[in-house]
């Protein structure tokens, strides 16, 4: 009897520790880029403003990336718990002034130096997806939302999207001139091309 139910106490608790055994993570895949502007490349994290010279002149100015990280978990299907980050001096566009009142009077780079994205809901393989995400900058996090697709080219996984911000939704100064007015919609276009990790055991890849 003291045999039987010492067993009977063993199996349980095995059983309750097999319950309570984390699952496997899925593996996490870190992609560093390097966008060395100019023409648009296979990669990219791109921004675009709008300003208004004396009230009549359209102007648009491009900037980009320098350097930025991609990192996410991949189950074979879908990427999860996707992030984008990079340093705030990172952010360059073709004018050093321009790039200099940018880091120091809006961006604050020498107290909030990191910029860091993250998507709040899943990126499925090939279709286009609505996805909710926050941005950190200038020291506080800020709701957005991105339309991204997930794609599989030629062994490797694309994601590309875009999304629009507002200056002032994110609490950035206004950088305008007495001569020129900004926009205070920013316009975010990403592509990010990395190679197609291999599927967790027993998971089947979609296309």
């Amino acid at each position: 009897m003291i045999k039987l139910i010492s067993t009977t106490v063993a199996l349980c608790l095995f059983s309750a520790l097999a319950v309570a055994a984390p699952a496997a993570a899925e593996p996490r895949t870190t992609l560093a880029r390097h966008d060395a502007g100019g023409e648009r490349r296979d990669t990219y994290l791109r921004f675009v403003l709008h300003s208004t010279k004396a009230g009549l002149i359209k102007s648009r100015v491009e900037g980009y990336v320098r350097d930025f990280d991609v990192s996410y978990e991949w189950d074979g299907a879908t990427a999860r718990h996707a992030t984008v980050g990079f340093a705030t001096r990172a952010l360059r566009t073709d004018n050093g002034s321009r790039d200099d009142k940018m880091w120091n009077t809006c961006l604050d780079a020498d107290h909030h130096p990191r910029v860091e994205v993250k998507l709040d809901a899943d990126v499925p393989v090939g279709r286009e997806v609505q996805v909710p995400g926050q941005i950190s900058i200038r020291g506080a996090w800020h709701p957005v939302q991105l339309s991204a697709k997930l794609t599989r080219e030629h062994g490797t996984l694309v994601l590309a999207g875009v999304a629009k911000v507002k200056l002032s939704e994110l609490q950035i100064p206004d950088p305008s001139i007495w001569i020129a007015k900004v926009d205070d919609t920013i316009e975010l276009a990403f592509r990010v091309v990395g190679e197609a990790p291999a599927a967790p055991a027993g998971t089947a890849s979609q296309r």
